[in-house]
């Protein structure tokens, strides 16, 4: 009978968890390090918001721009980097810990911290104009997880590079915010015990 369980247990979905170093793990994850960040800032080390944008890159690049980014130096001139890069497909290509900042909105602060040094940057796979059923999936597992790890509340989950730069970006675009801002708002609410 264990055998038989065992081998059960074995074939269930690895349900995505953060370990204490800010790295996702779970089925449907891939992680891609990139030295292309440095610590948060924020007093506990961990993140106040995210912010989305999209790659402005057709659908099926994903896997592509996380392989380009573990190998571009710190010093390249377009020092640009996100924590997670959701795919089409609803593949989650990680490539910063959570618990670093990344380089993706230059601009603006979080009560009082810089933008790049207290966020989790999540880009979108394509221009933010189409809206597939497995990348919806994703940002929705992604913003449910990363509010439970570190308790972002619901009104910092679907901020926006246009929300602190929108001049420069209009990430994540109009189809998209809509979308993220309704499943901001569908994400339960922590509790207090």
């Amino acid at each position: 009978m264990w055998a038989w369980l065992r081998h059960w247990i074995g074939r269930l979905p690895t349900l995505p968890y953060v370990d204490n170093d800010g790295w996702i793990h779970g089925d449907g994850v891939e992680l891609y390090p990139s030295k292309r960040g440095t610590p948060l800032t924020t007093p506990r080390g961990e993140p106040l918001a995210i912010i989305w944008h999209y790659t402005a890159t057709a659908p099926g690049t994903a896997k592509s721009l996380a392989e380009r980014i573990t190998g571009l130096p710190v010093g390249d001139e377009r020092s640009v980097s996100w924590h997670l890069l959701i795919g089409v497909d609803g593949v989650i290509r990680q490539s910063l810990p959570l618990t670093w900042g990344g380089w993706h909105c230059s601009a603006g602060r979080i009560d009082g911290y810089r933008v790049n040094k207290c966020t989790i940057g999540i880009e979108l796979e394509g221009y933010g104009d189409r809206s597939p059923t497995a990348q919806v999936d994703a940002a929705r597992h992604m913003m449910r997880l990363v509010h439970l790890r570190y308790g972002i509340a619901r009104s910092r989950l679907a901020l926006g590079h246009r929300d602190y730069d929108p001049d420069r970006r209009d990430d994540p675009g109009d189809l998209w915010q809509p979308i993220l801002t309704q499943l901001a708002e569908s994400v339960a609410p922590l509790r207090s015990v």
